[in-house]
């Protein structure tokens, strides 16, 4: 974090990003291989699509010393992602995450910042799993 404080004091931004979904980076599997612990916490999604999007305005209108997150502006609990992936049924019905509360470290990225500085809009940004085909 120092580093990237440093060198936002010469002009240069620091942009964050939330998890990353779009091949072979899948929650999905994230899920099955165990990996999240807490149903009840927050998640922030990114899709790489997006990401590139991001980039390429970016480039074209760059922001100075700025730290920024990027997500799909689409907060969800773990728990909303499991429920959606049972419905879709790529999620067995008994499949279960325990919820521990409050949940810590959780947050919720907004990206109406981010958006409004580079000409983005908000609903162009993939969901997970609502915008995904799988085979």
């Amino acid at each position: 974090v120092k580093a990237e404080e440093n060198i936002r004091q010469l002009g240069a931004s620091v942009l964050h990003l939330a998890g990353i979904f779009g091949e072979n980076r899948d929650p999905l599997s994230w899920l099955k291989r165990g990996m999240i612990k807490n149903g009840a916490s927050f998640v922030n999604l990114i899709h790489v699509r997006d990401i590139t999007r991001t980039a390429e305005a970016w480039f074209k209108n760059p922001l100075a010393s700025e730290r920024l997150n990027l997500s799909n502006g689409k907060p969800k609990r773990w728990n909303e992602i499991v429920e959606e992936l049972k419905n879709r049924k790529e999620l067995s019905q008994d499949f279960k995450l325990p919820e521990t509360w409050p949940p810590q470290g959780s947050k919720q990225v907004i990206i109406d910042k981010i958006c409004v500085r580079l000409g983005l809009e908000a609903r162009d940004f993939l969901d997970f799993p609502c915008d995904l085909k799988r085979d």
